[in-house]
């Protein structure tokens, strides 16, 4: 009898030790497209652990963030202006939903408020900015009419 309890004391702690619970959240991937573009996300950890113990989060994407830091007049809400991807490695896409692109301009400006790029005009409905050669971190865009901040986004280059 006491064999027996001795050699299921062994096997249940030999099983305690294979049998390991899911300790991580399950990583999914979409890619959404429609009329006004497509986007990719995923849902999982942003960092992970690596078998040796260090933590890494190469190949994961980042956190998508769409945020609208600021509007000042009336007449920005009644003005479509959106922006993609967020967060981005090279190119963003600047959407300006106007007949006329005379009177807009944008900015792109560190978080300390350096200029990154001179302010540039706006001249068609799809602006590319080019954040290719910028050093990876965190950039406010803004864009005014008539010299008027209409919107300032926050923008992650990786």
């Amino acid at each position: 009898m006491k064999v027996n309890r001795l050699k299921i004391a062994f096997v249940g702690l030999v099983m305690s030790q294979m049998v390991t619970a899911q300790s991580a959240v399950v990583a999914a991937g979409v890619k959404a497209t429609g009329a006004g573009g497509s986007v990719s996300y995923s849902v999982g950890p942003i960092i992970f652990k690596k078998p040796d113990g260090s933590a890494a989060s190469t190949g994961l994407q980042q956190p998508y963030e769409i945020m609208t830091l600021g509007t000042v007049s009336s007449t920005a809400a009644a003005i479509e202006l959106t922006y993609y991807p967020n967060p981005t490695d090279s190119n963003l896409h600047l959407i300006l939903n106007q007949s006329s692109f005379d009177l807009y301009d944008y900015e792109v400006l560190t978080l300390e408020g350096k200029a990154v790029m001179a302010t540039k005009s706006i001249v068609s409905s799809d602006t590319l900015i080019d954040l290719a050669s910028q050093p990876t971190g965190i950039y406010l865009v803004t864009v005014r009419y008539q010299h008027q901040i209409l919107k300032t986004f926050k923008i992650i280059k990786h």
